[in-house]
């Protein structure tokens, strides 16, 4: 029973609706929607869309600009891109950038907060890198460290999203995937529902693809630059647009680009460049 109650006070219960209940929620109305009414071209434009925008503000915007600093951008870029990656429930820029950087520097040791060696068992390892270690304790959620508000904690557009993170959050799962719907849709309710699961349902789905750099990244794949967990999957880099070349960015963490070569597919670095 101790070990029991231990056990539950170290539960990160945001992580676990916001990672788990909420998505398996998502999908029984989507599940009860298509058998309602339909799923047709207005349905997938809305997954696409709601899939990478959510995709490239990930890797853009929490990755390459403000954890790793590979480029500069104005305020008002960056001012978009923190309500865009607020949206994807993966916790505020701090915190996100705080944990890359631990990832980074303690890379397969005890330190990095999602190592895929934190167990023997390949299958809890894969577990706990994938998705376990932030439903423990604080997760990913407020866990700043001082050399992370050294480098961004002046940045007034990071600091208002960490002080209304989940207001944004909300509203960028409800009211605004609600009126993208009814704008792009027949202007009705239904639309607007519509417009609400289904780029949930890309959101949710997105935000899995993106934990596949920190577990399947570290499991499979070829290694080109660098020993160590990290790996390249060339055939995740339609769902990834450029995350997957993951052993070259431990490799390089500074360089804007993932896919260092011209042929190598990687969205993200071409934004950048653009």
């Amino acid at each position: 029973n101790l070990i029991g109650v231990v056990m539950l006070t170290k539960l990160n219960f945001i992580g676990i609706f916001a990672l788990i209940l909420y998505p398996i929620l998502i999908v029984a109305l989507v599940v009860n929607y298509v058998i309602d009414y339909q799923f047709g071209w207005f349905e997938v434009a809305l997954i696409l869309l709601g899939y990478y925008i959510a995709n490239i503000s990930v890797g853009v915007g929490l990755h390459r600009l403000w954890s790793h600093d590979a480029y500069k951008t104005n305020k008002y870029v960056e001012f978009v891109l923190a309500i865009l990656t607020a949206g994807t429930l993966q916790g505020p820029v701090l915190s996100w950038a705080s944990n890359h950087y631990k990832h980074h520097t303690f890379t397969d040791t005890e330190n990095d907060p999602h190592t895929p060696l934190k167990y023997k068992s390949r299958i809890m390892g894969f577990f706990w890198s994938h998705i376990g270690w932030m439903l423990v304790g604080e997760g990913s959620y407020k866990s700043i460290d001082k050399l992370t508000m050294v480098k961004l904690g002046r940045n007034k557009v990071l600091r208002w999203q960490l002080q209304y993170y989940w207001q944004i959050a909300i509203a960028m799962n409800t009211v605004v995937p609600a009126l993208v719907g009814y704008l792009l849709g027949d202007g009705t309710l239904l639309a607007a529902y519509a417009g609400f699961l289904f780029i949930g349902l890309a959101r949710a789905v997105q935000q899995q693809v993106t934990f596949f750099v920190n577990s399947l990244c570290h499991f499979v794949g070829t290694q080109k630059y660098i020993d160590g967990t990290s790996r390249d999957i060339w055939w995740l880099a339609i769902l990834l647009l450029g995350e997957n070349w993951h052993n070259f960015h431990h490799a390089f963490p500074s360089d804007y680009r993932n896919g260092a070569r011209w042929y190598q597919f990687d969205v993200h670095k071409w934004i950048i460049y653009a």
